[in-house]
């Protein structure tokens, strides 16, 4: 599964340069987190560039696992596995990213969509005997 994951983090890897590290995405995130809970923020922007980052990467790695699956009767497993019964809001997944990052200091110089997959497999593995 760790293989799995470090090859749908690859295109991340080559746009860490330009996109968010986990420091960017940190802050942006805390902005949209301020603002769902109706408390003033000074940057909309960054709201929006978190809510943005999660919905692309999210989009990307399913397109990506769907695209690059060698057998359509038998595609590449999922790395997120959202609960079957609802979806999950965007304000949940927002939540998620923040409490990761705040949890994990040591990685915030990664790429932010590399730990936006990260934190949201590990709300929602895949593997359930954890």
């Amino acid at each position: 599964m760790r293989r799995l994951l470090l090859l749908a983090l690859i295109p991340c890897f080559f746009a860490g340069y330009v996109a968010a590290d986990g420091n960017q995405l940190l802050e942006q995130c805390q902005s949209a987190q301020r603002l769902i809970d109706s408390v003033p923020t000074s940057n909309i922007v960054d709201a929006g560039e978190c809510i943005g980052t999660l919905q692309g990467t999210v989009d990307t790695l399913e397109i990506s696992r769907h695209t690059f699956s060698n057998d359509k009767t038998k595609p590449l497993p999922p790395l997120i596995c959202w609960p079957a019964e609802a979806v999950v809001p965007r304000a949940q997944s927002i939540r998620i990213v923040v409490k990761y990052l705040q949890q994990h200091p040591q990685e915030l110089h990664m790429n932010g969509s590399t730990l936006a997959i990260l934190a949201l497999a590990d709300a929602f593995p895949c593997n359930k005997s954890r």
